[in-house]
């Protein structure tokens, strides 16, 4: 090899490992700053997730794969060079430089593998669209189960130095008014102070695993937890409203699921199987075609000193495999694919269904407690001033009625909690991209 030769294959070897080395690296993560004053955004989290998250690398990687099979698909067979000799005696015999071969591809194969690979290729750009939908869902779904535990948590702090200022007034007035096993009121108290702070602590414990959640479902499980979170929910319940009237239920459901069941990702994704499957058919039945391939070259004959010319055709013979066997199971798949339109369509609707029932019942609970917390509310106010102010009531009443208010205020937040996150459930199925926005459709 000379130098001229050697610096040209440097050079093709340099070329390629740049090729290589340039492939798309995953985008970094912008870090989720909280807004002023309010905390980490469900927005930012978002963002965060949509920007870095390796499930949505691979989707773009996958796509950038199925774009080079498309582009492979349709490529022509490279043409082979052949140089031969056959000697004949010790001087003389036939040299033959060179002999070009060429395969002729025919009954549009190469047309119909092109056609495979680009549905391929389409499926895997809504595969995308389908796994960013399903990120976005679990990110608003962990980003519910935060803030109801946030919510939790605050409530208990507050309920807790209620019941800590009871505790102190419960001690003042058997100090005035001293009476026969008054030693005892501090203590039901206490008991009561003690359980309340229990809860606190499982609460600011449930906030923390809440957290971790929703950071690894973003993509960035080392975020540092906040003390706090935006609450885009205030305390209005989700969309997707349902009628008292069951008929009417059921025709917002149906609405509901129309839509699913013909913009999904997965029920698109099935449809352009048929398409796929269909063009896998028309390739398997072009396959039973044999390719011809043509030869042709030039010979040397130094036995009689002449110049000759050589052609070939090769044409394999369908007499024992006319791809029997592959043309039926391309049948097999092109009715699967078929049906798994109709299957992706029942299952989304599976799925639509369970979502809209958690959230029907989740929504009903939220509202019945909502007025059952403030009558609860109510009763512990009057009870407290009874017993602290008039003497009228014991002390157990007291803490009973507390107790009371303070289970249906967190019963209340569980059944806010889980109605927003089957409203977000939802949105990942109707593809709603403003969540929660404004109540801007008609209850």
């Amino acid at each position: 090899m000379n130098a001229k030769h050697f610096l040209s294959w440097v050079a093709a070897w340099l070329a390629s490992t740049a090729l290589l080395a340039a492939q798309p690296a995953p985008v970094a993560a912008p870090r989720a700053a909280p807004t002023a004053g309010q905390g980490y955004a469900l927005d930012d989290l978002v963002r965060a997730a949509l920007a870095q998250h390796p499930a949505l690398t691979q989707a773009q990687l996958e796509i950038e794969a199925a774009e080079g099979r498309a582009l492979q698909a349709g490529k022509y067979p490279n043409p082979t060079v052949a140089i031969g000799a056959d000697e004949i005696g010790p001087k003389a015999g036939i040299h033959t430089l060179p002999l070009i071969s060429q395969e002729i591809v025919t009954a549009k194969k190469l047309q119909w593998a092109r056609a495979v690979a680009e549905r391929e290729l389409d499926q895997t750009f809504l595969a995308l669209a389908g796994k960013r939908f399903a990120l976005v869902t679990a990110v608003r779904k962990a980003f519910v189960e935060v803030v109801a535990a946030q919510r939790r948590r605050d409530v208990l702090r507050e309920r807790t130095k209620e019941v800590a200022k009871t505790l102190d007034e419960a001690n003042k007035r058997i100090k005035v008014l001293p009476e026969e096993g008054a030693e005892i009121i501090p203590l039901t108290f206490q008991y009561e102070l003690d359980r309340i702070s229990l809860e606190l602590a499982a609460a600011q414990r449930e906030y923390a695993a809440a957290w971790n959640r929703l950071a690894a479902a973003a993509g960035t499980p080392s975020l540092a937890m906040p003390d706090f979170v935006a609450n885009p929910f205030a305390d209005r319940l989700p969309l997707y409203a349902v009628d008292a009237d069951p008929l009417k239920s059921q025709q917002r459901l149906a609405e509901l699921r129309d839509h699913v069941v013909a913009t999904h990702p997965e029920v698109r994704i099935a449809q352009v199987g048929i398409a796929r499957a269909e063009a896998f058919l028309q390739r398997e039945r072009a396959q039973a075609v044999p390719n011809i391939t043509l030869a042709g070259g030039y010979q040397r004959n130094f036995n009689d000193r002449e110049h000759q010319a050589l052609y070939q055709i090769q044409v394999p013979l369908p007499v024992f495999n006319r791809n029997q066997g592959g043309i039926r199971a391309a049948q097999a798949d092109y009715g699967r694919a078929i049906a798994e339109v109709s299957r992706v369509q029942l299952e989304l609707s599976q799925r639509l269904a369970a979502s809209y029932g958690d959230y029907a019942t989740a929504r009903l609970r939220a509202e019945r407690l909502d007025s059952r917390r403030a009558t609860a509310r109510k009763l512990h106010d009057q009870a407290h001033t009874l017993y602290f102010k008039g003497g009228k009531l014991s002390n157990l009443q007291v803490i009973q009625l507390q107790r009371q208010m303070i289970d249906d205020e967190l019963d209340h937040l569980r059944a806010w909690g889980d109605a927003w996150k089957a409203a977000g459930a939802i949105a990942g199925l109707v593809l709603d991209e403003d969540w929660p926005g404004v109540q801007r459709r008609k209850e």
